[in-house]
């Protein structure tokens, strides 16, 4: 996949889900249009300003989509999140 190729939004319908999934998308969009801009501006010898202006912002929005990341829920996740221990129902075991 291309720097310059924007990705499509994801298929889910839950607007949490959706919602999360979104803003994701939408920060690896920017990081990919950012790198771009950055090899472009490196390629024609643009002004050092600009190219540490925009690295800047990329660290930052790579923070942001790091922060962003899902962690795997289990059952210690689950229950910092929630704040008591889950019981699993329906036949399912751990």
């Amino acid at each position: 996949m291309s720097h310059d190729e924007i990705l499509p939004p994801p298929e889910e319908d839950d607007h949490d889900v959706l919602t999360f999934a979104l803003a994701g998308n939408r920060l690896e969009n920017e990081m990919r249009n950012l790198r771009s801009q950055i090899e472009t501006l490196k390629a024609s010898s643009s002004v050092d300003g600009e190219i540490e202006r925009l690295s800047n912002r990329l660290v930052m929005l790579e923070a942001g989509a790091k922060r962003n990341a899902a962690p795997p829920i289990t059952d210690s996740t689950f229950e910092q999140f929630f704040g008591y221990t889950g019981t699993p129902r329906g036949g399912i075991t751990r």
